[in-house]
């Protein structure tokens, strides 16, 4: 579930609402970040969608390098998420696309 933040300065927690989640997670599926997505506007809050990019010997390697499409094992310009997204089966450039359009009409 996505974090709820607000900062001090702001006179009403749903005035400042930003909430963050994290996209194309292994395992994750398109319907999970569309729910929280929702969940996030119904909340108040603004969404804003978090590319994850895959780290070498952190807890989801592992999965990521099972998962995606591409050879991010041997190839560490794989890993950076502005050049390739993260991509796992479930996960196409269409599907991010539509995901991000969603957070922007939500603004």
């Amino acid at each position: 579930m996505s974090r709820i933040k607000h900062s001090p300065e702001c006179p009403s927690i749903f005035s400042c609402l930003l909430c963050k989640d994290m996209i194309g997670l292994p395992g994750q599926k398109p319907e999970e970040v569309e729910d929280t997505i929702r969940f996030v506007w119904e909340a108040g809050a603004k969404p804003i969608l978090a590319e994850y990019s895959p780290i070498p010997q952190t807890a989801l390697w592992q999965d990521a390098v099972e998962e995606s499409r591409f050879d991010i094992a041997r190839e560490p310009l794989f890993h950076n998420n502005s050049l390739v997204p993260f991509r796992s089966k479930f996960f196409s450039l269409e599907t991010y696309s539509k995901l991000k359009q969603m957070t922007r009409q939500a603004g």
